[in-house]
């Protein structure tokens, strides 16, 4: 196979200005982590790379390339791998007949797959640092980004990307994290969570909250409370977990953390909680907490919502796991912003209208969806004439409980004071009628690409418009299109 890149100099051990990251990688450490043979050895004894590739749009400099074998549907066909902004440090290949050409090195191992979870095991046993895992309901991505942000003052920080949180997602982002980084955060879903725990084996572990989530696979929030307590199962004796005291299934995880012998540090509203939170102040964005019920902290948020706050919790109870001043923590607070999907407020003009627009339709799941209410209930409009836009679309994986589960929002959004509601799929449909009963004006589309063709005319200057659904009703879509045009 032959790879014609624009930017083959862009090569470890090359002058490149592009590359980042630590070369954890030489020829003996990857035979060692997959056992597998070089096809096409390395021309040069100090060859290294810096992770891996599994899916074309997030190659980075430096990285290896795990080619998609005939009988699967994932990682980089043979050819987008063509078409891959940056020459490949090496081919991972599984299939016998694999056409090797060129001098772009090729290492065949027997599966791809189980290659890719070693090569996480091999990377997280390298690594110097302390590892931080997190988990929960809703608000996983958005602790990790916030963790990411406020332990930079003590060095490197490596996280989770693209929200992979999976077993081989866990693995590939573990393997192109710097070994040497002083701290490593990891988003851990529930889905195959022992083995997202050994894959990970965190020094400390988060809990940010359990809610129904998912309940087409996982049942009930006490099933959701057990699977997501596995996080605790492959931790170190010293290790620390942190859990959000609020949680009405809290014996469940308690007992988890006793049983595996790791202590214990809470953060919440609950009066128990050793970071409580006392009060939030949704105008200036203050958040007034208390630790062990003595020492009183202020500090602000440069988020709105009591989910930001309730985040912040987490992560100073993580700072404090650490060992670590907690005031060059709070500094930062004020500077963290949330990524994009998970509550990003931006301003732009459309057609001449000025908007605000609130990203949160990467995810939805009732917990998430009534923090987004509070949150825009409590934002002040951008001027007298604006208006309070909501575009809700379906929670989807909700099983048997989703009508009823949607049709709890309704006083949530009511409270919001909304001026116009757009709903977006068939389960927010059925909530139609309750919310016009509201006295709040509803509009119902049938889906995202109905909803596209209405929007823009919809929408006034001066308006405040919360995009809020599960990614597959395709709200995102919308929003990246808007970004574009305006």
């Amino acid at each position: 196979m032959k790879i014609d890149n624009e930017n083959k100099g862009d090569k470890i051990g090359e002058k490149s200005t592009s590359f980042t990251g630590g070369a954890n990688w030489d020829t003996n450490r990857l035979s060692e982590a997959t056992n597998g043979k070089w096809i096409i050895p390395p021309s040069s004894p100090s060859w290294r790379a810096s992770g891996l590739c599994i899916h074309p749009p997030t190659m980075q400099p430096g990285q290896m390339v795990v080619i998609r074998p005939k009988d699967k549907a994932h990682y980089v066909t043979p050819a987008a791998a063509k078409l891959l902004p940056f020459s490949p440090q090496a081919l991972i290949i599984s299939d016998d007949d694999f056409p090797v050409e060129g001098d772009i090195p090729v290492l065949k191992v027997s599966d791809s797959r189980k290659a890719i979870i070693n090569i996480g095991h091999y990377s997280r046993s390298q690594m110097k640092g302390k590892v931080i895992g997190v988990t929960g309901s809703s608000g996983k991505t958005t602790t990790v980004a916030m963790l990411h942000h406020v332990l930079r003052p003590w060095g490197e920080v490596g996280k989770t990307e693209h929200n992979a949180n999976l077993p081989v997602g866990i693995a590939w982002n573990l393997a192109s994290i710097p070994w040497g980084a002083p701290h490593i955060v990891m988003e851990m879903a529930i889905g195959n969570m022992p083995q997202n725990s050994s894959l990970v084996q965190p020094h400390i572990a988060i809990i940010t909250n359990i809610n129904a989530a998912h309940l087409k696979y996982h049942h009930s929030t006490e099933e959701i409370a057990k699977k997501k307590s596995k996080i605790f199962s492959k931790m170190p004796a010293d290790g620390i977990a942190i859990a959000n005291r609020d949680i009405k299934e809290w014996p469940i995880i308690e007992a988890e953390a006793k049983q595996n012998g790791l202590s214990l540090i809470t953060f919440g509203q609950h009066p128990e909680s050793n970071i409580r939170l006392v009060k939030y102040d949704p105008k200036s964005q203050h958040v007034h907490i208390t630790h062990d019920n003595k020492n009183k902290i202020k500090f602000r948020l440069g988020s709105p919502g009591i989910h930001m706050a309730m985040n912040s919790l987490a992560c100073l109870a993580t700072i404090i796991a650490l060992q670590l001043d907690i005031e060059p923590a709070i500094a930062m607070l004020p500077l963290f912003k949330p990524v994009p999907g998970r509550g990003e407020m931006f301003h732009l003009s459309l057609n001449g209208k000025a908007l605000r627009v609130i990203d949160d339709a990467y995810n939805a799941n009732p917990a998430s969806m009534k923090a987004a209410m509070s949150l825009i209930r409590d934002l002040p409009l951008i001027n007298s004439s604006g208006r309070k836009i909501l575009v809700l679309g379906d929670m989807l994986e909700l099983g048997d409980e989703s009508d009823c589960l949607h049709k709890e929002l309704v006083p949530y959004i009511s409270e919001t004071k909304a001026d116009h509601v757009l709903l977006v799929g068939d389960h927010m449909t059925n909530i139609s009628q309750e919310i016009s009963d509201k006295n709040i004006q509803c509009t119902v589309f049938k889906d995202a690409l109905s909803l596209k063709k209405d929007l823009f005319e919809l929408l006034n200057d001066g308006d405040t418009v919360l995009f809020k659904s599960s990614n597959g009703v395709g709200l995102h879509k919308i929003i990246k299109e808007i970004r574009a045009i305006s």
